[in-house]
């Protein structure tokens, strides 16, 4: 756990994701796919207090990819970020097998 909680952050920068609430909720549902903690799974339960276009969006087109991409991917918990730092984000998603989530409204604006 104190390593999921040390990187968390570095997988709203490698998706491009907010931190707010309906960001959050699509990166939990990547972390349930991809760590299989029930509590990230859990989490989707907040999606109640999303407003009901963020939260139909959200379960149609975040959570599919989310369980897609989290399943593919390699485990993130793994990864030494701390050499990292340097590498080019678009070769280090594509060593990880991971993708950006959906295009449409940006989760950095939302």
């Amino acid at each position: 756990m104190q390593r999921y909680r040390e990187t968390h952050d570095l997988y709203h920068a490698l998706f491009a994701l907010k931190v707010s609430a309906y960001p959050e909720l699509a990166l939990k549902a990547f972390e349930f796919a991809n760590l299989g903690f029930p509590m990230t799974g859990l989490a989707l339960g907040a999606s109640i207090n999303l407003k009901q276009a963020q939260r139909e969006r959200l379960w149609r087109e975040f959570v599919p990819w989310a369980f897609q991409c989290g399943s593919s991917a390699r485990c993130l918990m793994t990864v030494y970020w701390e050499e990292r730092w340097e590498q080019d984000l678009a070769e280090l998603k594509k060593e990880l097998r991971v993708w950006d989530p959906p295009a449409g409204v940006s989760l950095l604006s939302s």
